[in-house]
């Protein structure tokens, strides 16, 4: 796989975006929410599937090496943090964005896919929140329990973000697709 300038320095921006985003917290009702998800989401619809799971895993990288990227710090240590999960799961979802949305000018066509990585990342997200807290940190939490934690909760607001998210990529995706042919 060889990646031109271009595709290393927009994955290298949404990897940062996505570091950024999880430290945007808005502290909007119960439960605070971050920006993270949205950049994640960004990343698939605009850079496509393999450049933006790339870019999250980058992220991924960055943190695991000891860089305080992820909510919760950083270092090899995540891996037993409950919530780490999601961090890979972001992997999953930007790839699933970016497969199914494809470059995409379709306002429909993006919010699916939005809605689909975003349900790839709960798959990811709570069961590892689950068995962490069960079996990592000893704390009994059924999994309804975790479901609701880690999912029902935010719900509601990661739907918005999955709207917010289709309308600007395709708009961007349409700007950059009318640049393009007029730079033919």
């Amino acid at each position: 796989m060889r990646l031109k300038a271009r595709s290393m320095v927009l994955i290298a921006l949404f990897a940062a975006l996505c570091a950024v985003g999880g430290r945007i917290v808005v502290p909007l009702g119960p439960v605070p929410f971050t920006l993270q998800f949205f950049f994640v989401g960004l990343a698939g619809l605009m850079l496509g599937a393999r450049d933006g799971a790339l870019a999250i895993v980058v992220y991924a990288l960055v943190g695991l090496a000891g860089a305080p990227v992820f909510s919760f710090g950083g270092g090899p240590g995540s891996f037993a943090h409950p919530t780490f999960g999601f961090i890979l799961g972001f992997i999953a979802c930007a790839f699933t964005i970016g497969l199914l949305a494809g470059g995409s000018r379709s306002f429909v066509r993006c919010l699916l896919a939005s809605f689909a990585g975003l349900a790839v990342l709960y798959i990811c997200g709570v069961p590892w929140l689950w068995f962490v807290m069960n079996h990592v940190n000893g704390v009994a939490m059924p999994f309804a329990k975790a479901l609701t934690a880690g999912c029902l909760i935010f719900l509601p607001m990661d739907s918005v973000k999955c709207v917010v998210l289709s309308l600007l990529g395709c708009a961007v995706n349409r700007r950059l697709s009318a640049a393009a042919g007029q730079s033919k």
